[in-house]
């Protein structure tokens, strides 16, 4: 940034004829990257946030078809939420940071598509296998991740999508830690990712 705007005050001053494209074009460019840099920080800002989680006692049944109704789909784009639960679905979580873990796998997913573009998400909760947890199950039909990747997933350094700086993973991550709940993925190659979530019943 600081280049350009050095090679913007040298055109002025030797009066190049070309000046006012010059300057349009250091704009665009010095506008672009203050975007870029202000995404960054509130992707950091977001991971910061999930450090502090206050729980309590919420109903995940509830919390989810809140957020489903957030989703909007598309051509290109189908969500499927389902609840194989007709009860209650108790358990110590922060109800925002919650759905911030579900907005950022859905980023994650989005980021990830597949060449054709189209990408189907479904999500679904039910009791686990060991009955003292609920089972989030997050699935879509991305990309996929390569196998050298598969130890680095939810590292701060990793990134799955194309932009290079994401922490959507990361982030989803600490907010189940905070939950005091498990995650866990497979994933295949141009077929796409699952996400298994275990958080505590209350």
């Amino acid at each position: 940034m600081r280049l350009k705007m050095q090679m913007l005050e040298r055109a002025w001053k030797n009066q190049r004829p070309d000046f006012d494209q010059r300057l349009t074009d250091t704009t665009e460019e010095i506008l672009h990257q203050v975007d870029v840099l202000t995404e960054v920080a509130d992707i950091f800002s977001q991971f910061a946030s999930t450090q502090q989680s206050i729980n309590r006692i919420e109903n995940l049944k509830m919390l989810l078809l809140d957020f489903q109704s957030t989703l909007n789909g598309n051509l290109n784009t189908n969500y499927s939420v389902q609840i194989n639960e007709s009860h209650d679905c108790h358990a110590m979580v922060d109800k925002k940071l919650f759905r911030l873990m579900l907005e950022n796998l859905v980023m994650n997913a989005d980021n990830n598509r597949n060449e054709n573009g189209k990408l189907s998400v479904e999500i679904s909760l039910q009791e686990d296998a060991d009955p003292r947890y609920w089972m989030l199950h997050f699935a879509a039909n991305d990309r996929g991740l390569d196998e050298e990747n598969l130890a680095l997933v939810f590292t701060v350094q990793f990134s799955s999508s194309n932009c290079g700086y994401s922490l959507c993973l990361p982030i989803v991550k600490n907010i189940v830690v905070g939950f005091q709940g498990e995650i866990s993925f497979k994933t295949e190659k141009n077929v796409g990712t699952e996400f298994f979530i275990k958080i505590p019943k209350y």
